[in-house]
């Protein structure tokens, strides 16, 4: 019989991952505690299974085979928190796949790799302490300031040698395949001998027809076939099939590349970086800078020369320019339409500092690539980010002149070479000549390269080579490299030998002084001029070479203490180079590099160094002219390394306090972090650049773009182009800057003030028959400094019912006068440049001509 008074027997509680959605709201009520801690051990129960420590690793026979047939040796044990890698316990694992959650499993902080992380951000604030206290005070500090400063910095820097030596793993670099190289070295001798000879007769038909510092274009074609056929000579055989077979299924595949893409974080992110950097670099283009300077002119006509059919290899005007960047500007101007002025400067240079960005991203990418291809790639997005805001490449891309071509140059370069150095690669040392080559035709300071490659080969030589089979097979590239650079140099190496004058001018002006110098009569004592010969240039650089030291000390205070303070590539206040955050940064880096450099023994990792320090040679050799140093500009070649180290330190941060702090909600903190980072080293470039060096350089330009808008409204209005005048003043306008800003390159009218009279009258007869004819029944126009009274008193005396008016411009010192007159007629054209035919307008008019 049952007894209804007893209670029931207790019934098993169903497990919590049988309950239905309702029933664990209800029980999560109820019973909160009990809940969780239900949950908890659900998700232990439904966890993967851990793999052993090195002390317990199951063997399983699929672990046994795979490790019989790999022969895997067992690595060094590293804490995984602290690892380069991944655990180096992790072998192999097998295990079911399992339905996906959005739980989050493990602890949320990872308290080893917290306090590594912890350590790294306190080293990373004593250098941005010491970097501050290096720069307080603006141009007033002086190098005092500098040892308090830089205690804390190289505090830093020091700091992060030591742990980056104790917690990051830097594996070895593998071995060189030698049999592989030698086979590639040696094969078909005879048909690259047969191709390498008529290589160089096509070279020599280059040299020959491309003399007179003219490309033709027969010289321009035996100048192309004959560097495809030096590629051809050395480039190996599998390797040529394999980039054919490459190359063709690119070509199929581009089609469907274009019309499809994946949506990738990196694909986002540096469509964020470009747009910051266009952003930097494209925004209120026509008022920063705001004014020509004469370099800019002299840029501006000779891309409208060669626009025009111009086609030097070198430009040996204005103290001699390479002509790269001005064939750029010449189809820039015929793709856009655009004129060629200060506006298509900038476009220009504005568009290689974005190819820079890309080639900072690359050249992170590429570097760390094989070892990493995750790190590898957030180094190069950081590195791109750093330099898309950095003020130092901001004020090259803004600047309008060919200088940003350098670190664009240096990061291809050294993207194939790093890795030429590594793995001895032919394909990797033909690149690099080829790019070596068209940098002598960008810009003077990459004439300083090829020292920088002579040193990578020797590195490879001490660290890399380990028989005289690998020196022969380094040596043998490196003879690669000159060839082909020199195939590339050919037509610039026969101005170079024709002109060597012209060729070496800048060189030669920074390393021993002026062509001129000054000689002093013993008798007399009056001071005159006379060409310096060898012997003055001798004792000059003798006298000079005291300044080395001392200019590459302040050459390389530059990026975190005293910057170029020229008006024109610096500011006044002296910043430096990089903001105090990625100057930290750097420091932090070169600490940690230096660890690497001698773990991995990679001669890569050695020529990063050396390659800022090489690069900053073309300032700190500006030894007869030490208040030009230190020079961002010439500088600039050393940008790329810098800030691949700076990124390099910010990615070993970043991956430390991502393995520290697991948790969703830790790890959208630190993506805040670092946006929050971004945006301050946005904003002091920012500052620097816009409100420091703009308006030093607002300042020091004179006001060549107002007094353009005045000429262009006089030439289409009441005036004629031949009927403006610019009356020169020492140390004033350039009259051809006011015509390019006018809309009218060709626009000379520039008159000297001594026999004002003479000379105008002159200007007016010689420009009879052209476009700028003087109109007697339009009106006239001069323009003319404040203080030129005896210029305007001539002016007074010779243009009937002159008007002067003074024109206000953006500092008072910088006003001008502009004077005008209505029509001057027949009669006085008649009287005053006589001995000329009149005007057409005079033809049917009466005239009174003076008996002769």
């Amino acid at each position: 019989m049952t007894d209804f008074n007893s209670e029931p027997p207790p019934q098993p509680e169903p497990r919590i991952e049988n309950l239905s959605l309702a029933a664990l709201l209800g029980r999560l009520v109820t019973n909160p505690g009990g809940t969780l801690r239900a949950l908890g051990q659900a998700a232990d129960r439904n966890a993967p299974p851990q793999t052993a420590p090195d002390s317990e690793l199951i063997e399983t026979p699929e672990l046994r085979a795979v490790q019989s047939e790999a022969r895997v040796r067992r690595p060094r044990r590293i804490p995984a928190a602290l690892s380069n890698e991944p655990s180096a316990t992790q072998y192999i694992q097998v295990e079911k796949a399992r339905p996906l959650t959005f739980a989050f499993e493990g602890p949320a902080v990872d308290t080893r790799a917290l306090t590594v992380w912890a350590l790294m951000f306190v080293l990373w604030a004593l250098a941005l302490l010491g970097g501050g206290m290096m720069t307080a005070g603006g141009r007033s500090r002086t190098d005092a300031s500098l040892f308090p400063g830089i205690l804390f910095l190289l505090g830093g820097g020091v700091g992060f040698l030591v742990l980056a030596a104790r917690v990051v793993a830097f594996p070895r670099l593998p071995g060189l395949e030698l049999p592989a190289i030698l086979r590639r070295d040696t094969n078909g001798l005879l048909i690259r001998a047969l191709i390498g000879s008529v290589a160089l007769l096509l070279s020599a038909g280059a040299w020959t027809f491309n003399g007179r510092n003219q490309f033709t274009d027969i010289g321009i074609l035996f100048w192309i076939v004959s560097i495809v056929a030096w590629v051809v000579t050395f480039m190996p055989r599998e390797g040529a099939l394999r980039g054919l077979q490459r190359a063709g299924a690119v070509a199929l595949s581009l089609p469907g590349r274009v019309l499809t893409f994946r949506l990738s974080a990196t694909l986002v992110i540096m469509a964020i970086i470009l747009a910051a950097g266009f952003y930097f670099r494209f925004a209120a283009l026509d008022a920063y800078p705001p004014d020509m300077t004469s370099d800019h002119v002299e840029k501006a006509r000779d891309a409208q020369a060669i626009w025009e059919g111009y086609r030097p290899v070198f430009l040996p005007n204005n103290g001699g320019r390479e002509v790269a960047h001005f064939y750029f500007l010449a189809l820039l101007k015929e793709l856009t339409g655009l004129p060629s002025d200060f506006v298509l400067l900038k476009i220009a240079t504005g568009i290689e500092g974005l190819l820079g960005i890309l080639a900072a991203w690359w050249l992170g990418r590429a570097f760390f690539k094989d070892e990493d291809p995750a790190f590898a790639n957030a180094v190069g997005l950081i590195a791109a980010g750093l330099i898309a805001v950095s003020y130092w490449q901001i004020m090259l891309s803004r600047l309008g002149l060919r200088i940003v071509l350098t670190p664009l140059l240096i990061s291809l370069q050294f993207i194939f070479f790093s890795r030429a150095l590594r793995y001895n690669r032919r394909w990797d040392y033909i690149l690099t000549g080829l790019l070596l080559g068209a940098g002598m035709y960008c810009y003077q300071a990459l004439r300083i390269a090829p020292i920088l490659i002579v040193i990578g080969v020797f590195l490879a030589l001490v660290l890399r080579a380990r028989s005289w089979r690998t020196a022969r097979s380094y040596l043998l590239n490196f003879v690669v490299i000159v060839v082909v650079a020199l195939a590339v140099f050919a037509p610039l190496g026969r101005y170079m030998i024709e002109q060597p004058g012209a060729f070496w001018s800048r060189t030669s002006g920074r390393l021993f002084g002026e062509a001129l110098i000054d000689v002093t009569d013993p008798v007399t004592g009056i001071v005159s001029k006379r060409p310096s010969e060898p012997t003055d240039k001798l004792a000059a650089l003798q006298n000079n070479m005291r300044f080395f030291f001392t200019n590459l000390q302040r050459s390389l205070l530059m990026f975190n203490f005293h910057g170029d303070t020229a008006w024109v590539t610096g500011n006044s206040s002296a910043a430096p180079e990089l903001d105090t955050i990625t100057g930290a940064l750097f420091i932090l880096g070169l600490g940690a590099w230096l660890v690497r450099m001698f773990r991995r023994r990679d001669p890569a990792d050695w020529a990063v160094p050396c390659g800022i320090v090489v690069m900053l040679f073309p300032t700190a050799l500006s030894l007869a002219y030490t208040t030009e140093v230190p020079s961002a500009t010439r500088a600039s070649g050393a940008l790329p390394f810098v800030y691949l180290l700076a990124g390099f330190a910010a990615v070993l941060i970043l991956r430390q306090a991502w393995r520290a702090l697991r948790a969703p909600l830790l790890r959208i903190a630190i993506v805040a972090g670092v946006a929050l980072i971004a945006y301050n080293i946005a904003a002091q470039n920012t500052y620097t650049y816009f409100t420091l060096a703009m308006t030093e350089y607002r300042n020091s330009t004179l006001p060549h773009q107002q007094a353009g808008n005045i000429l262009h409204g006089f030439e289409n209005g009441l005036g004629a182009p031949g009927n403006a005048f610019m009356i020169a003043y020492p140390y004033w306008w350039d009259h051809r800057a006011l015509a390019i800003d006018a809309g009218d390159i060709h626009w000379n009218n520039g008159v000297l003030a001594d026999d004002l009279q003479q000379r105008l009258i002159q200007m007016i007869k010689q420009n009879i028959g052209t476009p700028y004819a003087f109109r007697t029944n339009r009106q006239v126009l001069f323009f003319l400094n404040t203080a030129a009274n005896e210029s305007l008193a001539t002016l007074q005396a010779l243009i009937p019912n002159l008007t002067v008016i003074r024109v206000p411009s953006f500092s008072p010192v910088k006003d001008f006068l502009v004077a005008t007159a209505p029509p001057v007629g027949c009669d006085w054209y008649a009287q005053n440049i006589a001995g000329v035919v009149l005007p057409p307008e005079c033809a049917q008019s009466p005239v009174s001509v003076p008996a002769q």
